[in-house]
């Protein structure tokens, strides 16, 4: 491995700056168009909800019984009736894809997200899933256990768009990229004047 010169080297890069430069806000413009033009934005809605049977479970069981509810949550006998009241454009497996559920450790409450590409959308496949959540508990569990603690919320911005983020991120890895295709153009100059044929 031959030595670099780092003198040699910074020099290098001093000569090719304008190419740095240009690489560089190539990256932001790309970023911008990406973040405003390409990218879709999509939203996402949340609900909490909270067990409430009390003594009626064993402590012991109210592990399996919220893991037990969270798979329910993504059911298609839960998700499908959301599909047809909300007329919504997709099959069961788009929507369960767009659906987060969650419970905090220690505790009996169920978080439930859906992201849909409108603000609007999300509220309301939240709030449709809720209820038919509840019937179903009802059905196969013959209790009313479950309780909304926050509505569904209607986002006010997109989940996805970062846009500081996701334009710092575009400048940087153009930055990184324009100051490694420097290097090796330094490092193929550097070989042939060593090596010439």
């Amino acid at each position: 491995m031959q030595e670099i010169n780092l003198y040699d080297l910074l020099k290098h890069y001093a000569k090719y700056w304008a190419f740095i430069l240009v690489l560089t806000i190539f990256g932001l413009i790309a970023g911008l168009v990406y973040n405003k033009y390409i990218q879709v934005p999509v939203y996402k809605s949340n609900s909490t909800l909270i067990l409430i049977e009390g003594t009626q479970t064993p402590a012991t069981a109210k592990p399996i019984v919220l893991n037990n509810y969270l798979e329910l949550l993504k059911s298609r006998r839960v998700l499908e009736p959301v599909i047809s009241e909300l007329k919504l454009n997709q099959s069961y497996e788009q929507l369960v894809s767009s659906v987060e559920t969650s419970n905090e450790k220690d505790t009996e409450v169920i978080k439930l997200a859906i992201t849909t590409d409108n603000p609007e959308t999300s509220r309301a496949a939240v709030n449709s899933t809720v209820e038919s959540f509840k019937d179903e508990i009802k059905r196969l569990y013959q209790v009313e256990s479950i309780q909304v603690v926050d509505g569904a919320n209607t986002p006010s911005s997109p989940a996805n768009v970062r846009t500081g983020l996701q334009l710092a991120l575009a400048t940087a890895a153009s930055f990184l990229l324009a100051i490694i295709i420097v290097f090796f153009i330094y490092d193929f100059n550097l070989n042939a004047a060593k090596d010439p044929k």
